[in-house]
């Protein structure tokens, strides 16, 4: 267990600026023929339902026309009908119960024509820079738009499932570039799991893996049953006090079906083992699918992986089996719906956050780069928590122009900027950050802190 010991530093890890990104085109959302809310509530009334609209939510993705009811006990009624208004639409309509507030419940309606929401747009919004957690990772933006972020120690395991082209694979990048942003090697390790060969290896040579991309089927296989040794070690640690700062390890599989076709007892056995107890020692699973048949998502394994994303589903029988009603509605291209681990809370419906394979090869690239190590004689980074670039993520002109002082000042800021180690050193970086954005032209940011 080499891989794990504290060694002397002879170097420190720096997490990259967004400013490595490429950067998003501006926000245009296509004024399609999107039906009115008077045109559906004809259709309702058609159907025996008196439905009154109660304003329209405009996402990148989704339109959600709510709804009141003059009569509260047509609600049976009115969800029912639900088929009838989206053939009525010619568009896929989803019943939900995420409605506006005085809104008795809502339908959500795939746009016409759909704005790509871009992953580097979606980082600098406040909800994932403020999320601190070295597994804290990013969805895309729900109905309502607000970004959709967790983090993998609260879930701990994730399970993934949609057909081809639903847009599994870019969600599958958007999360874990999201980590790659803010984790350094030393607390995030990944173990990367690809039978297709094509999906991961972009990440080829990243210093985060804890082996090279595992392409061959009997070798993913043996490096599972390794990963519950080590989970073993590390439990016989805790329970001797010899406990360790082990670094997290995400393991991510990209289709399990390839696995479960191979050896489905040794896969399901290893796969549910982690899921069971990988959580109090640092070890969370990340399984993606476009079969989620009862043969691969077993019920062992969905009992074990509460937290559950359904991107489009070939049928109402697959969104049946990873159990989240309504995921063969959806429109494709990274509409998706995420069950949290409570299932008592509906899921929430979202729509992915784009990153392309350029800005993927460029995040490895950096990790890959002299840019990424700060020599341990120039001492330790300045580290910052609270977050005051996100108020300007609509000005990249003043992100630009801070991010750059700070590279000056050889301090780790990537998103952040805040509480430095002293009150006093923090001060003066403010005085003098204010200065550098009025200096080059741009109106003083008032930094909130």
């Amino acid at each position: 267990m080499g891989l794990f010991r504290k060694k002397a530093k002879s170097f420190y890890w720096v997490t990259p600026l967004e400013t490595i990104l490429s950067d998003p085109p501006a926000v245009s959302a296509g004024a399609g023929a999107d039906p009115n809310p008077e045109y559906i509530q004809q259709l309702f009334l058609a159907c025996g339902v008196s439905v009154v609209p109660a304003g329209v939510s405009v996402s990148s993705s989704v339109l959600m026309y709510n709804f009141k009811l003059p009569n509260i006990s047509q609600y049976a009624k009115a969800k029912k009908a639900v088929e009838a208004v989206s053939a009525g639409i010619r568009r896929k309509a989803v019943f939900s119960t995420d409605a506006a507030e005085g809104a008795h419940f809502a339908l959500a309606v795939v746009r016409a024509e759909r704005a790509t929401l871009h992953f580097k747009r979606a980082i600098l919004t406040y909800p994932f820079a403020q999320s601190k957690g070295a597994t804290a990772c990013i969805f895309g933006q729900d109905v309502n738009n607000k970004t959709v972020t967790v983090d993998l120690e609260a879930l701990p395991h994730l399970l993934i499932a949609g057909s081809t082209g639903s847009g599994k694979s870019v969600l599958l990048h958007t999360v874990i570039c999201s980590m790659l942003l803010r984790t350094l090697p030393s607390r995030t390790k990944f173990l990367m799991i690809d039978p297709k060969r094509i999906e991961l290896k972009d990440y080829a040579g990243l210093p985060h893996l804890m082996r090279p991309v595992i392409t061959d089927v009997q070798e993913a296989i043996k490096a599972l049953a390794e990963m519950c040794a080590l989970m073993d070690r590390r439990y016989m640690e805790i329970q001797t006090g010899r406990a360790v700062d082990h670094p997290r390890i995400v393991i991510v599989i990209d289709e399990l079906a390839d696995l479960m076709m191979v050896s489905r007892k040794a896969v399901e056995a290893s796969i549910v083992r982690l899921a069971q107890l990988g959580r109090a020692c640092g070890i969370h699973l990340i399984a993606a699918t476009q079969r989620p048949t009862v043969n691969v998502c077993t019920g062992l394994i969905k009992a074990n992986m509460p937290a559950r994303i359904a991107l489009t589903m070939a049928s109402y029988r697959d969104a049946g089996v990873i159990e989240i009603p309504g995921a063969d509605k959806l429109g494709g291209k990274g509409d998706a719906l995420y069950q949290g681990p409570d299932h008592t809370v509906p899921p929430v419906r979202f729509q992915t956050a784009y990153i392309s394979q350029q800005d993927i090869k460029r995040i490895v690239s950096y990790w890959q780069s002299p840019d990424a190590r700060r020599p341990a004689s120039a001492g330790r980074p300045s580290r910052f928590s609270t977050l005051v670039l996100y108020h300007y993520a609509h000005r990249p002109d003043i992100c630009r122009v801070v991010c750059a002082f700070f590279v000056r000042k050889n301090a780790l800021c990537p998103r952040y900027a805040g509480r430095g180690p002293t009150g006093r050193f923090h001060r003066i970086e403010r005085r003098e950050m204010k200065t550098v954005v009025a200096g080059a032209g741009l109106e003083p940011a008032t930094l909130r802190l």
